[in-house]
């Protein structure tokens, strides 16, 4: 017997039976009293164990072999091959015993990874479904199937939350929405409730009747639109609402005809259309058939070596995917040959390389065939111990992985390496620590994410912009700072970020709530004999008839007046906004009392001589033009005292004649310089019969004359129109509406008005004493009182239809005198001069405060009944033109979006629209309508900030057309309301 003793010694076996070495096995007689295989023994000599039944030969140190008492061996050259042990997978051994290679379950090999699903077969990649990953841990388990995503129970969000390829299937209501059926609304013409019948229980439409002046007149809807289909698809994909009308039934109801020219929802069609109307093309939704023959389509996948090619549609099939790299069977090469996004899964050895594992080689203190087990199956070399290392050699020394000791254990027949104990070995990385776990050089690796490492998340998508995501203990936070989907709103923007705008949330009209759904198309403004329609001072436009443009010029006022100094045949010029008298020249003939401004600023002034005998000298009865600095111009020699002057809208001046019984035409610009004083060209007269005391042109281009009867005079023929009777006259004036009004001081008469045409109504204010007459821009009518009761100025207030008198207000002359004319400044201040040789001029305000006195020749006498500052000129002979068009919606709850129009609007021009609302067209007549809202000078003029139109059935539109240049005019066609309700 021998006795064998480790060197250095952790455990020592001394054996008191006999043993021996058979053809290098170990073999132990039974009863020995020494150790089994593998330091083992069933309990000692005669004990009956296993191990005392014969000699046990293990060949390889596992306990397993014929007469072990672990029992045979079915591999006794391999001590990771012995029954119990673990099946390692796709290393073709049959590593536990039992006749088969590599089944299942098996081992994995560690830091493998693979494709891991539980859910049911058919879901993975349907929906939001799809399968995570697993990696093989140090104990050659699999690990836990990461970021997969298995199908839920249905519910309603929009999602195929089952993943069986539906969306909300069994979820949504009738309408095909979440959530409960909603109820009829009655009155917007919708299937609310989608059964089918719009605006069904709601009983008959309303006719909206209106009873104006004692008349009923009935507006039934008319070409109101109308859906049958879900009111969410209204306006998605092919489906377009319709039209109806209300109308009068056999039985005297009014009822919505048939929907006509809507498009509902229909089945799926592979027309590259989206029938359903839910936002998608059909053939995105059903795998349709291509479409157009030679259409191209990417195919295949540019996952791994693969490469996405091409496919070409031919006869309505796509054909073969050509161009591209197709999946192979994965091979060992490091690469994924089956474009799945792993690399040589399932086809490396035990060691995670390609080929055999490799051999195990003896006295390096490594599982060079990884085993589990350094240096199985060899002898100790003479060591006592020896540096191990359990892991793949290339991780030894890497990260925390280190070497650990293993010692030798000796018997009398045989040595072999002990287990190899205080190695570290990789282990799976465990994320966001900071260790290289699997010591392979990298920190956190085959993580979800690196430790510290940003990422864009989200979508750019509509109104969406990407966050950022942290990565924090291996995976990614949530993602902060974007703008994430919200529910879709109608707002002409993509809200949830699908790509889609506005899907589902449009009126049957295609446009957003509420946005206009109607237009009512005005394409030819030019025709002014439409009903609810007035023109005023405007035309069809000679370029284009259809569009409306100024009959007449206007101008910018000048800060000027010029007042007559009668008594020393002068005329003066004084600044309005200073007072300041610019200067005082000759009136180029006797008794001036009469002046008229033109568009230039220059004045006309009308010399009545006053002198019998003289009526044909032209240095006592004339009419002359003077420019800005008061210089003549010319003379127009006009017989017969000139007591009235005005200028029409192409630039004549026009001469009224009291011993004449006359008016002349002059022209403005054509002079015969010839003769001195240079000559003013006559341009035409006309005999009337009756002396003429003043005259004043309305904005149609008539002259009317301050005379009994009055003569209403075309002054583009120059032809007499028509003689109206009128038993009162003195100064005369036009206001907005073509009226003419007279001062009425001659024969104790009042102050009163005639309409400008048939019959020819007269209206009177009862107010007495008045000489001079103008029209304020306000409306409001003043006059110059001389000999009243009262001296100074009367301001008369009507109402809009201009038919009852408001107030009579009385402002007296604070020296009590008499004032002779009156006329508006720029600024809208009214100005009096002051008679019997005064010398001052009164300027009022336009609430009757006389706020100054200035001195024009103190001592002299002042005389004008006439337009002293050419207001009248600009804002009634070529004021601002207007169109004005009443509209019924024939909808109480109207809501008014815009309005549009094509305008040519030169420098110097300008086009204003602004609009107002009302119940009823006889409101705004009646001053029951609302505020105005504008006015606006660019098309489209938005109401959005109007809501007061809101909820009226009518619309007035009103166009104003205006010039501040001689010649040039603006042009206004296609004017349009857009509205809905």
């Amino acid at each position: 017997m021998r006795a064998l003793v480790s060197a250095s010694i952790l455990s020592a076996a001394v054996f008191s039976a006999a043993a021996c070495t058979c053809g290098g096995a170990l073999v132990v007689k039974a009863g020995d009293g020494g150790l089994d295989a593998g330091g083992l023994d069933a309990g000692g000599p005669g004990d009956g164990g296993p191990g005392d039944g014969g000699p046990c030969v293990d060949g390889d140190g596992d306990g397993y072999g014929p007469g072990c008492s672990l029992g045979p061996d079915c591999d006794d050259a391999d001590p990771a091959i012995h029954p119990g042990a673990l099946e390692m997978c796709a290393d073709g051994k049959d590593n536990n015993c039992d006749g088969q290679i590599d089944e299942s379950p098996c081992g994995c090999t560690p830091s493998l990874s693979r494709e891991c699903y539980g859910g049911p077969g058919g879901t993975d990649g349907v929906g939001p479904c799809h399968h995570g990953q697993q990696r093989c841990d140090s104990t050659f388990a699999w690990g836990p199937c990461v970021g997969v995503v298995l199908p839920t129970a249905e519910f309603c969000d929009g999602q195929d939350n089952n993943c069986n390829g539906a969306v909300d299937e069994g979820q949504l209501n009738a309408c095909g929405a979440c959530g409960a059926t909603p109820g009829e609304a009655c009155g917007d013409s919708l299937d609310n409730d989608c059964n089918g019948t719009i605006d069904d229980g709601c009983g008959t439409c309303d006719p909206q009747c209106q009873c104006d002046g004692g008349a009923c007149a009935c507006h039934p809807p008319t070409h109101q639109p109308c859906y049958g289909g879900s009111p969410q698809t209204g306006g998605v994909g092919a489906c377009v609402g319709g039209r109806h009308d209300c109308v009068l039934q056999a039985n005297g109801s009014y009822a919505w005809s048939a929907c006509v020219g809507e498009v509902v929802p229909t089945a799926l069609s592979c027309n590259g259309k989206d029938n359903d109307c839910n936002g998608t093309l059909d053939d995105a939704e059903m795998s349709c058939p291509c479409l157009v023959d030679g259409a191209l389509r990417g195919c295949g996948s540019n996952v791994g070596e693969c490469r996405a090619g091409t496919q070409v549609c031919a006869g309505g099939q796509w054909g073969a995917c050509t161009g591209g790299v197709a999946l192979q069977p994965e091979l060992c090469d490091s690469k994924d040959n089956d474009c799945d996004g792993l690399t040589d899964e399932g086809v490396t050895n035990l060691c995670g390389g390609c080929g055999a594992a490799p051999a195990e080689v003896c006295g390096d203190g490594l599982d060079n065939n990884c085993s589990g087990t350094v240096d199985e199956g060899c002898g100790c070399g003479g060591l006592n111990n020896q540096a191990c290392y359990g892991g793949p050699s290339a991780t030894r020394g890497v990260g925390p992985c280190h070497a650990g000791l293993q010692y030798c254990v000796r018997t009398e027949v045989e040595e072999h390496w002990g287990p190899c104990t205080g190695d570290v070995k990789p282990l799976l990385e465990v994320c966001g620590d900071g260790v290289d776990n699997d010591c392979d050089g990298q920190v956190d690796d085959n993580c979800n994410c690196p430790e510290g490492q940003t990422r864009a998340c989200g979508t750019d998508v509509g109104l969406c912009q990407k966050g950022t995501q942290t990565c924090t203990q291996g995976a990614w936070t949530t993602c902060v700072g974007g703008v994430v989907p919200t529910a879709e709103v109608c707002d002409g923007q993509d809200n949830n970020c699908n790509g889609l705008v506005d899907e589902g949330v449009l009126n049957a009209c295609g446009t957003c709530p509420p946005a206009p759904c109607y237009t009512q198309d005005y394409n030819t403004p030019g025709t002014c004999a439409v009903p609810g329609r007035t023109c005023t001072s405007v035309v069809p436009d000679s370029v284009n008839p259809s569009a409306i443009t100024l009959g007449d010029l206007t101008n910018a006022l000048l800060p000027y007046i010029y007042i007559s100094v009668t008594n020393l045949n002068l005329v003066a010029q004084l600044n309005t906004e200073t007072g300041v008298k610019q200067w005082e020249m000759p009136s180029y003939g006797m008794n001036p009392s009469r002046t008229a401004v033109a568009l230039d600023g220059t004045v006309w002034v009308g010399n009545r001589c006053l002198v019998s005998g003289l009526e044909n000298d032209f240095t006592c009865s004339s009419m002359a033009h003077l420019d800005l600095n008061g210089n003549l111009i010319c003379r127009a020699d006009v017989p017969g005292w000139v007591r009235g002057v005005a200028i029409d809208a192409d630039g004549y001046a026009w001469a009224g004649t009291w011993n004449g019984m006359s008016v002349w035409k002059v022209s403005g610009t054509q002079v015969d310089t010839t003769q001195s004083p240079p000559r003013c060209q006559i341009a035409g007269s006309l005999s009337l019969g009756v002396p003429v005391y003043g005259v004043a042109i309305d904005g149609r281009g008539f002259l009317w004359t301050a005379s009994s009867p009055t003569q209403k005079v075309n002054t583009a023929l120059v032809q007499l129109v028509d003689s109206v009777p009128n038993p009162y006259y003195y100064g005369v004036a036009i206001d907005s509406k073509n009226r003419v009004w007279f001062g009425g001081w001659n024969g104790s008469g009042d102050m009163h008005r005639i309409d400008g045409d048939p019959p020819y109504a007269n209206f009177s204010s009862g107010v007495t004493g008045i000489t001079a007459v103008t029209v304020h821009p306000d409306g409001t009518v003043w006059g110059s009182s001389y000999g009243g009761s009262t001296l100074g100025v009367v301001k008369l207030t009507l109402d809009a239809p201009g038919t009852t008198l408001l107030s009579t207000e009385v402002f007296a002359d604070p020296e009590g005198l008499s004032n002779h004319g009156v006329a508006v400044d720029k600024a809208g201040k009214l100005w009096s001069p002051q008679v019997w040789a005064q010398g001052r001029v009164n300027r009022w305000t336009p609430a009757g405060v006389r706020e100054a006195r200035f001195d024009v020749d103190v001592g002299q006498e002042l005389y004008t009944y006439s337009d002293m500052t050419g207001i009248q000129l600009r804002t009634i002979t070529l004021r601002e033109g207007t169109w004005v068009q009443d509209y019924d919606s024939s909808y109480v709850q109207a809501i008014w979006d815009h309005a549009e129009w094509t305008a040519i609007v030169p420098a110097g021009t300008e086009v204003a629209v602004q609009a107002r609302a009302a119940d009823t067209e006889a409101a705004f007549a009646a001053g029951a309508a609302t505020a105005w809202c504008g006015p606006f000078t660019t098309s489209p003029a938005s109401f959005a900030g109007c809501a007061f139109l809101n909820h009226h059935r009518w619309l007035q539109l009103e166009v104003k057309l205006s010039t501040t240049t001689d010649g040039v005019k603006p042009s206004v066609s296609d004017v349009k309301v857009l509205w809905s309700y």
